[in-house]
């Protein structure tokens, strides 16, 4: 299982990009504004920033914590979210 410190030395300038990768052939870098509104994105087409990125995203997969376990742990315990009518 791994834990904020595995990002953490990554965010020095600020949190991680949402990014979306496509076949390795392009990525891109998803834009918010101030408020938190998606606010379009940037296409990157280089080879270097797409598989240095592809990288990264492999190795967090690769030492994170399977999802079930995680579910287990931290939410199959909790009630159910309330609905609009509760």
């Amino acid at each position: 299982m791994w834990s904020a410190p595995v990002v953490t030395p990554s965010e020095g300038d600020g949190p991680l990009p949402e990014l979306i990768v496509l076949g390795g052939d392009v990525l891109y870098e998803v834009l918010y504004t101030e408020s938190g509104v998606p606010d379009g994105a940037i296409r990157h087409t280089d080879p270097e920033v797409i598989g240095g990125w592809e990288s990264y995203i492999k190795e967090l997969y690769r030492v994170g914590e399977d999802v079930m376990s995680y579910f287990d742990r931290e939410v199959a315990h909790l009630p159910p979210p309330a609905t609009k009518a509760d």
